[in-house]
């Protein structure tokens, strides 16, 4: 499609802007991508998904784990309300939340910003120092019906039904020895993709791990003997956690 009028331009990146952006585009601004939409190299998508990834749409920074950028992952953290989209949502990664290669370079995150969520096949990714799958009884993939046990250590949750959702753990075999202690990484595979377009919760938890002033490590000491979690709908709104897209 031909974006000819300055006019249809002028409205069209003035809208995005104050949908994804939260301000009015300046001049310039309008100026800059109208000379792409004349030439047809890009659409309304492509201001879209430019337009979460600036760092004014939302803080800085990592997330939820300072040691690594987008985990735990993937998270409704990571998204931005979009009236535009299927499921309401769209994908906001940051530039510097991307992960960089050897010369320190980032990833450009515009490409997955088109996204209106999350793979339905997508593992939960999240970071547990010093993690033993065998002693917290997680489901291996040798046994996935161990996930659906009522006192399973990790539960997903499809967020509109209620419905335990199954799945596989392990651990990312790529993690050197000496940094497993802190950099561990665990995978929460589901056995099955989830429903596109529903919302779904992680629930993980564990025995701890302690130690005293001699540095004996002890695991088991501390951590819930039972958690119970109440989600509450205020009128207008409804919970929300990653919507599978």
């Amino acid at each position: 499609m031909l974006y000819r009028s300055d006019e249809r331009i002028a409205n069209l990146v003035g809208a995005s802007y104050e949908r994804h952006v939260g301000r009015p585009a300046t001049a310039r601004e309008v100026q800059g991508w109208g000379y792409f939409l004349r030439l047809d190299a890009i659409g309304e998508l492509d201001l879209a998904a430019a337009g979460v990834s600036f760092p004014e749409t939302r803080a800085s920074g990592c997330g939820f784990d300072g040691r690594a950028c987008l985990l735990p992952f993937p998270s409704d953290a990571y998204t931005v309300p979009d009236a535009s989209t299927a499921t309401g949502r769209r994908v906001a990664f940051k530039p510097e939340w991307m992960p960089t290669n050897g010369s320190g370079k980032g990833i450009d995150p515009v490409e997955w910003n088109r996204n209106d969520g999350f793979s339905p096949g997508q593992a939960v990714v999240l970071r547990v120092p010093g993690v033993d799958l065998a002693k917290t009884g997680a489901a291996p993939v040798q046994d996935i019906a161990r996930s659906l046990d009522a006192d399973a250590p990790i539960v997903l949750m499809d967020a509109d039904t209620g419905e335990r959702w199954p799945y596989f753990a392990e651990l990312d075999a790529n993690i050197p020895a000496a940094s497993q202690a802190t950099d561990q990484v665990l995978y929460v595979r589901p056995a099955r993709n989830y429903r596109a377009g529903h919302r779904y919760i992680s629930f993980v938890t564990g025995p701890s791990r302690t130690a005293d002033i001699e540095r004996v490590l002890t695991i088991g000491v501390q951590g819930p003997k039972a958690l119970h979690i109440i989600l509450i709908a205020t009128e207008g709104s409804a919970p929300h956690d990653s919507p599978a897209g």
